[in-house]
């Protein structure tokens, strides 16, 4: 069984700027396609300005190596719609074509879940 059945998720790939190269979400509210934010900046479409410098600096920790250190994080992120969502995101460096991108993958937070 997948972790993510089930589960409404955005998985995003991210170059060492914050642009995406990948992107998939099941959120409806979010209806974005693909090929209309491929290349954009995740900070500047998904990002609350108040909340944008934060999680520069955390991306750029985990760019800088240190990956453990925020390999989970949650934070908000501003629907197509207008909402927010507060998500539970992993994140993993690695290299692809001899370049660091961020792959995080997110599922909505949820109280008590467990």
């Amino acid at each position: 069984m997948c972790l993510l059945e089930g589960k409404n998720y955005i998985k995003v790939k991210l170059d060492t700027q914050g642009n995406i190269l990948e992107f998939d979400s099941t959120f409806e509210n979010l209806v974005y396609d693909e090929n209309d934010i491929v290349g954009k900046n995740w900070f500047d479409l998904f990002i609350d300005e108040s909340d944008k410098q934060k999680l520069k600096d955390v991306f750029k920790t985990i760019i800088e190596g240190d990956e453990t250190k925020w390999k989970f994080y949650n934070n908000d992120i501003k629907c197509l719609d207008g909402t927010h969502k507060y998500m539970d995101f992993t994140n993993t460096l690695h290299v692809e074509n001899g370049k660091k991108i961020i792959e995080s993958i997110g599922v909505e937070h949820f109280e008590n879940q467990y």
